[in-house]
Formats: C-alpha cells, structure tokens, sequence
C-alpha cells in the first residue's frame, strides 16, 4: 500500500468517525442527573422509588 492509499484509507476513516460523533442521538440517555441532598450532591438514578417521586413533586421558587 503506497502513501497516498493510506492517507486515504484514514481521512475515509476519520470522516466516518466525524459523522458518528455528530449524531445527535449519541449519548442518549447516558446523562446523569444530580441534585443536592443534605448538603452533597448524589445522582439521582440510584434512588429508590420514595426519593424519587420526593424530587419529581418538589417546587422551584424564585426570589425577587
């Protein structure tokens, strides 16, 4: 394989690994979610189902 193939054999290489990281679903459902619980953050995914249902009713209030 002469220099010129191999250089085209990475850039075909490099472009498909370019349109795969721009897929939008990606890192779908990959994201944790965090929140602050007694003074320290925890994610919320290992909750159990009380904590859980506790975050989901919680209100946001905004201060003026």
């Amino acid at each position: 394989m002469n220099e010129t193939t191999a250089i085209a054999k990475l850039d075909e290489q490099i472009n498909a690994i370019e349109v795969k990281m721009n897929d939008p679903l990606l890192c779908k459902g990959t994201a944790a979610v965090s929140t602050r619980i007694s003074g320290y953050y925890r994610p919320i995914g290992c909750w159990n189902d009380g904590k859980s249902q506790e975050y989901k009713e919680r209100a946001t209030y905004a201060v003026r």
